[in-house]
């Protein structure tokens, strides 16, 4: 295999009208480790292939012949889940980054394919924006149209529900018809952000904190909210979060996380059984007076 082809570098040229190059002490930590059990004795052979790519890269350049043979042979290996180095620009990080997808495909054309079902149109600016996007360190691609009313849609619309028209464009979960697939004793990254959009806007939510924030009305804009971590809500210029509505909601029991079993043979486990629908009390329309802000809110999750 040529790792030309998985080893992804970027080039920004410097512009004081366009703040694409522009660098901020921010190191985006993945809130969950991209390669499970590493420290684990009983881990899988795919954290130990992918564990050496990850050291390879603090000491050698990505387009090293080291880093390029353990990336070759952790891919020859393992074909799935997707893996990938990210150059440390793309994100302003320290160094290059193995990058572990969440689902079993990450296809450019259906992102694509979500974004227009918004009504929006689509244009090169618009791509070369979404390519850096899908390099994202949570793991996230393309929300399969299959799932795209899945209970933990439901839960956002709900929870939402004075954004008319929300719909999944990309998703760091895992659907159950994928488990299967995973090498065994592996354990896929915890879901933390989803991107979002209307007709009007894109939007990104953070599970952990169940907090969905207006990221912009393009993907440049997306794109460099990530980069400068708007969603941490800790410096001038960060993103606001939407409010809330007042329906009580345990995300646990609409978005899918897995994890290891404790046996001789690991295999993966959803941690909370799933609502297959969500059973809504109050009327949206209702009720958006009476939204609240997510830091006055207690949601499981």
């Amino acid at each position: 295999m040529n790792s030309d082809s998985i080893i992804r570098t970027f080039v920004f040229y410097n512009s004081k009208t366009d703040d694409t190059d522009c660098v901020v002490s921010c190191e985006c930590p993945r809130r969950a480790s991209a390669i499970n059990g590493m420290s684990d004795p009983g881990a899988s052979n795919f954290d130990t292939y992918a564990s050496e790519v990850d050291g390879l890269l603090q000491t050698h350049s990505e387009s090293s012949n080291e880093v390029r043979t353990a990336l070759e042979n952790l891919q020859n290996r393992f074909p799935l889940p997707l893996t990938e180095i990210v150059s440390a620009g793309i994100w302003d990080q320290t160094a290059a980054r193995l990058r572990v997808n969440n689902h079993l495909k990450s296809d450019f054309a259906d992102a694509v394919r979500n974004i227009k079902r918004t009504g929006r149109s689509f244009n090169a600016h618009d791509e070369q924006y979404l390519r850096l996007i899908l390099t994202h360190w949570s793991g996230w691609s393309a929300t399969d149209p299959e799932h795209m009313r899945d209970s933990w849609m439901q839960y956002l619309r709900r929870l939402f529900c004075h954004l008319d028209g929300l719909v999944p464009i990309l998703d760091s979960l895992v659907w159950p018809e994928e488990v299967a697939r995973f090498p065994v004793g592996y354990c896929p990254i915890e879901p933390t952000f989803f991107l979002l959009a209307t007709p009007e806007a894109y939007y990104i939510f953070d599970l952990e904190g169940s907090g969905l924030y207006c990221a912009g009305n393009d993907l440049k804009e997306v794109y460099l909210g990530l980069k400068h971590c708007r969603f941490n809500g800790d410096k001038e210029g960060d993103w606001t979060p939407e409010k809330w509505s007042t329906e009580s909601l345990d995300a646990r029991l609409y978005f899918p996380v897995y994890e290891l079993t404790d046996t001789r043979e690991p295999a993966l486990k959803l941690q909370y059984e799933i609502e297959k629908s969500l059973h809504i009390t109050t009327n949206c329309a209702a009720e958006n007076d009476e939204a609240t802000a997510p830091e006055t809110r207690n949601v499981n999750v």
